[in-house]
């Protein structure tokens, strides 16, 4: 039954893309791609490839302070193609082919599970504490709401890193309450051995990837204020940036398939109140969601297909 109400949900995402792609004028979509700045959009794809090399050197780093030393052009591949795959699939495989290419490192399945889902909890949980922000710059009135979204920013992000250094504890207190399960048969006493190991791993998730998420999410913000400014658009980045962050936050619960329909509804419902028309607003969510970043992978995804394409002839 759960099944299906979420296959509905997903079907109902795409009719909600449909709908709304009724009601744009096309022709003004049109008349803004051919207007639009190049320069700008050079400086967008600049912009994504440094957040890209930032996730290759997080991942690069993350593994050398868990004991394996991994050549660049591996940890390339192992960002690069899950990345590429989990925009094109409608079923996320990018997670299962990273945990893959961790497993062909050397990581056990548990620590490559730990290693890509860390990575994915932190992502989501910044997007979380920047939309929690967001909800304060938009709801206050007063002039230094900016100051006090930031604020409310860095004291979340302060809370986040504390728990992720004491992930081990949540071994402690599961083992604790386990073991005063009267019918535990010992098939929990592996649960013991786990706090070392979320020790580690929360630890470095504090001190690496949580700080290189924060700096990717600032050059998404970025990416958004040059995408405005290729179009034209005379609207905050700030507004643009919080734009991407709800409707990433909505492409994480997969109410559609890839975000279709419910990205394209929070991009027209914040913009509007900034006095943004749907029509800009549409396309500035399928340049950023769909064209510009797919464009983006696939340039990157390139070398490696015709690397292996070389290897197969050989």
């Amino acid at each position: 039954m759960a099944k299906a109400s979420f296959r509905w949900l997903r079907i109902g995402g795409v009719l909600l893309f449909i709908w709304i792609a009724y009601q744009i004028d096309w022709m003004r979509v049109w008349r803004l791609l051919a207007e639009i700045q190049a320069v700008y959009v050079v400086a967008y794809f600049a912009a994504f490839l440094i957040a890209v090399l930032l996730k290759i050197f997080r991942m690069r780093w993350f593994l050398k302070c868990l004991g394996y030393s991994v050549a660049f052009k591996n940890v390339y591949r192992s960002v690069i193609e899950p990345a590429f795959y989990g925009s094109v699939t409608p079923a996320r495989l990018g997670e299962f082919s990273k945990v893959l290419f961790l497993q062909r490192f050397g990581l056990g399945t548990r620590l490559a599970w730990g290693v890509v889902l860390m990575e994915r909890l932190v992502d989501v949980s910044v997007l979380l504490i920047a939309g929690a922000a967001g909800l304060i710059y938009f709801t206050i009135s007063d002039d230094a709401k900016a100051n006090l979204a930031l604020a409310a920013f860095l004291v979340l992000a302060v809370l986040l890193f504390a728990g992720l250094t004491r992930l081990g504890a949540l071994a402690r207190l599961g083992s604790g309450v386990l073991a005063r399960i009267s019918w535990n048969d010992g098939a929990f006493a592996d649960v013991l051995n786990l706090k070392e190991g979320l020790d580690r791993i929360g630890k470095f998730s504090a001190i690496i990837v949580l700080p290189i998420s924060g700096i990717a999410l600032l050059l998404s913000f970025l990416q958004l204020w040059f995408l405005g400014l290729a179009l034209n658009v005379s609207v905050s980045g700030i507004y643009l940036g919080l734009a991407y962050v709800y409707s990433s936050l909505v492409a994480v619960l997969s109410l559609s398939v890839g975000g279709m329909g419910t990205r394209e509804a929070v991009y027209i419902g914040l913009l509007y109140t900034q006095g943004v028309s749907p029509d800009v607003a549409i396309t500035i969510s399928l340049l950023d969601g769909l064209v510009l970043s797919l464009l983006a992978q696939l340039i990157l995804f390139l070398p490696l297909a015709f690397k292996r394409g070389g290897n197969e002839k050989d």
